[in-house]
């Protein structure tokens, strides 16, 4: 079906006799919003159940794999010998993996690349 450039205008008749096309365009436009809205919502609401459905897969078949109990070790490992210097040290690393660090290291990368390219 083509798209319609111009969205019909249906007058608005009151009793003074029909309002005209602004209220035919006002019309047309509040429904454009509300499909726009109502698209997007849509389009959100799959994002998350494919993420959510994607997530279960990768972690819900894995539960007792070797992978899990090596990175539950290694957490048992660390709070079980908890230091001042440790402490320090697993606070650096958690720091690095935050998002403005994140952004930070993606940024230099970028300039790296970009100064190569040149």
């Amino acid at each position: 079906m083509p798209a319609i450039r111009n969205p019909p205008v249906f007058p608005v008749s009151t009793v003074g006799g029909p309002v005209g096309a602004t209220a035919g365009r006002a019309l047309a436009r509040t429904l454009t919003v509300r499909a726009t809205t109502r698209r997007l919502a849509l389009c959100y609401l799959l994002m998350v159940t494919v993420s959510i459905g994607v997530g279960l897969l990768i972690v819900g078949p894995r539960k007792n794999s070797s992978v899990i109990h090596w990175d539950d070790r290694v957490v048992s490992m660390v709070s079980n010998h908890r230091t001042a210097s440790m402490n320090s040290l697993t606070k650096f690393f958690s720091k690095l993996a935050d998002a403005p660090s994140i952004v930070a290291v993606g940024a230099l990368v970028a300039v790296v690349l970009l100064a190569q390219r040149k």
